[in-house]
């Protein structure tokens, strides 16, 4: 799916469309006690120019603006974890005060790169886009998106994934879905999706096939998201190989996780509710 806005800044605010959520889904008739509305925001500014043949900068911002939520400190969990990403400097350092302050560094450091390397014929781009993913009622997830390029042997793009309990705005981890003991089962199914993922026979090797999984054992990525359908896993280019292998998408369905479900946690009333098991 291409994040990527066709807006410029002065245009921005006049685009802005109110979405609400249940959790982060479409609100229902009544919308229940976990419901949470956002605003679309997206932004672009480009160096001056970009209008001629030379090369030129360009910045793309998108992010959902939490409006509402349950309680003062589901939005304030929300929104902290995006903004933290949204106003990342483009060159990793200090936090900027706005987003025109990350776009107005980008352009200047562009400038300064042009005025130090004036031969140089490189485009400068950045697109940063947060997006909150269709999932269950009162989970919420986000992926937090960003391509680079900016002079360097190739563009890049990397995917971060994180979700929330909309009742009390906790980031989750894979214990406050499944059962204890759940970590041999889970990295099980995840490799088989792994493997069918990149076409890989079951006996083969990770690193002969490229892969740099510390022992050569499979290991999980940091952040998941919890979809309508499963659990979504992403490895991003240099993660865990080369970049001429590229990113890795995986989903782990419910069906597959339902006895380890864990019966007082967020999952257990949405998912497959009839197998779900108690801890022996």
């Amino acid at each position: 799916m291409d994040w990527r806005p066709n807006v410029r800044a002065k245009d921005a605010w006049g685009l802005i469309l109110i979405m609400v959520v249940s959790g982060c889904t479409p609100t229902p008739a009544e919308p229940p006690k976990t419901q949470v509305a956002f605003s679309p925001q997206s932004f672009e500014r480009v160096s001056s120019d970009c209008d001629s043949a030379g090369p030129c900068a360009r910045i793309r911002i998108g992010y959902p603006d939490i409006t509402s939520a349950p309680t003062p400190a589901v939005r304030e969990s929300l929104q902290a974890y995006i903004l933290e990403f949204v106003l990342r400097r483009t060159d990793d350092s200090l936090r900027a005060p706005s987003v025109d302050a990350v776009m107005q560094d980008f352009l200047d450091s562009f400038e300064t790169f042009r005025r130090d390397f004036p031969d140089a014929g490189q485009a400068w781009e950045v697109d940063r886009q947060v997006a909150i993913l269709p999932s269950l009622e009162g989970i919420c997830s986000i992926e937090a998106r960003v391509f680079e390029n900016t002079g360097g042997a190739h563009p890049n793009t990397s995917i971060r994934l994180a979700s929330f309990d909309t009742r009390n705005g906790k980031r989750l981890a894979l214990a406050d879905l499944l059962v204890p003991g759940y970590e041999t089962r889970l990295s099980q199914l995840a490799e088989t999706a792994f493997r069918s993922a990149r076409s890989l026979p079951p006996d083969s090797s990770f690193g002969e096939s490229g892969f740099w999984f510390d022992g050569g054992r499979f290991r999980l990525p940091p952040g998941f998201a919890v979809t309508t359908d499963g659990l979504r896993f992403y490895f991003n280019p240099y993660e865990i190989a080369p970049y001429a292998l590229g990113p890795t998408d995986l989903l782990v369905p419910f069906t597959q996780l339902e006895a380890m479900i864990r019966p007082d946690g967020p999952l257990a009333e949405k998912v497959g509710k009839t197998a779900v098991k108690k801890p022996a």
